[in-house]
């Protein structure tokens, strides 16, 4: 029995079945999403899928057992050789304890509606939670608008119109005045904004186009505006246990929040033909989360070790996880970056609270006009939600392009 389960022939077999399961279930499965329909079948939690898995994980363990058992305990090639094997059997019992014990549940919360439903897609019917779910608040966040802002001198002459974002800073010619556009409320069409000139120094001032704002004699007023590109959504979301206080948490886009061992992630925002506000959450248990994790990274660098790729090799494998995890979600800045020279800006970038970024005299941003992803918005953005230092001089301007 224990030579068939260390055939080489048997891991071949399995991996094949394994892999011909994965393409079943998913196109079987379509349960994934708050709105999505139910799917007939879960390949994943059936024991078509989960008999293979096992005999894999008994196959793997017999055979690294059987070859370590002839190998020395002090060759370097043993550990890596264990590594290998070890990284697999965690991410295959990963695997396997997710689709006994995983958890995926959806449901509409309406705004300011607390509910303790859900529906769990593991057994097809509605469930309570111990807790009730309450959307406090939803959001839909916007990029930073582009500009048009006139400025008239102190004689009343037409002192240009500039194109900028919110947020950005230009200075008016030669006169000294620098203004930056803090926020434009589309709504009441005015902008709020900050001034400098002289010795002089205003901030949150606001400005219409029949009622400039005036700082050191210079008029400022908006012209004209772009449409506002809606960046994300945000819904600030209630929870509580009996007997205990709430609990309020942020969820946005690809930024869940975890209560009650759960994963709450912001599937949906919208209204329904009433006008009614909602929130589509999806909640999820992955219990073979980390193990799959720490097997993966265990096998990869067990491999590398084992077929001496050396140590440029290992660092050039580490460094090349790095664009991979940015491109998912985007540049994150929550600490202090600098900027110079040319950057290129290819996919959004955010400052996140606490974050600051210094941009250089002389820095030339390119920001990329392509939409990859075909969500309508340019790839090539930067929203700030900290702080954002933009350094330029006379004689070295800080360029956006």
């Amino acid at each position: 029995m224990i030579r068939i389960l260390k055939s080489t022939k048997l891991a071949v077999v399995l991996c094949l079945v394994l892999s011909a399961g994965g393409i079943a279930g998913s196109l079987l499965y379509q349960g994934n999403t708050a709105f999505g329909k139910q799917g007939p079948y879960n390949v994943f939690r059936s024991p078509l899928f989960l008999v293979p898995a096992c005999l894999l994980i008994l196959n793997i363990f017999f055979c690294a057992w059987s070859r370590l058992a002839s190998m020395p305990l002090s060759g370097p090639r043993t550990w890596s050789f264990a590594g290998i094997h070890l990284g697999l059997l965690l991410m295959a019992s990963a695997l396997i304890l997710d689709g006994l014990f995983g958890f995926l549940g959806t449901r509409y919360y309406y705004l300011g509606v607390p509910d303790s439903s859900y529906f769990d897609w593991r057994k097809n019917r509605e469930e309570p939670f111990p807790f009730t779910v309450e959307v406090a608040a939803v959001e839909t966040r916007h990029h930073p608008l582009n500009l048009q802002v006139g400025v008239r001198d102190p004689a009343g002459k037409d002192a240009g119109t500039y194109n900028i974002r919110e947020g950005g800073s230009f200075e008016a010619g030669k006169t000294g005045l620098v203004v930056t556009p803090r926020r434009f409320d589309n709504e009441s069409k005015y902008l709020f904004l900050d001034a400098a000139v002289g010795g002089t120094s205003v901030s949150g001032i606001r400005a219409a186009a029949g009622s400039p704002a005036v700082v050191g004699g210079y008029s400022i007023f908006p012209v004209a505006f772009a449409d506002p590109e809606p960046s994300g959504h945000a819904a600030r979301v209630r929870f509580t246990l009996p007997g205990r206080g709430p609990e309020e948490k942020e969820i946005r886009i690809n930024h869940p929040a975890r209560y009650a061992g759960l994963s709450f992630c912001l599937v949906d925002v919208g209204a329904d033909r009433f006008g009614n506000p909602y929130a589509g959450l999806q909640m999820t248990r992955e219990p073979g989360e980390t193990g799959f994790w720490i097997g993966a990274l265990m096998f990869s660098l067990s491999l590398l070790v084992h077929f001496r790729l050396g140590a440029g090799m290992l660092a050039l494998f580490l460094l090349g996880l790095a664009p991979c995890v940015t491109h998912a979600f985007g540049t994150v800045i929550d600490g202090k970056t600098e900027w110079a020279g040319e950057v290129r800006i290819a996919e959004p970038v955010t400052v996140e609270k606490g974050g600051v970024l210094r941009i250089r005299p002389g820095t030339t941003v390119f920001l990329s006009g392509e939409d990859r992803d075909g969500d309508g918005c340019r790839d090539g953005y930067i929203q700030v939600f900290g702080k954002i230092l933009v350094e330029g001089e006379q004689d070295r301007p800080v360029r956006f392009i």
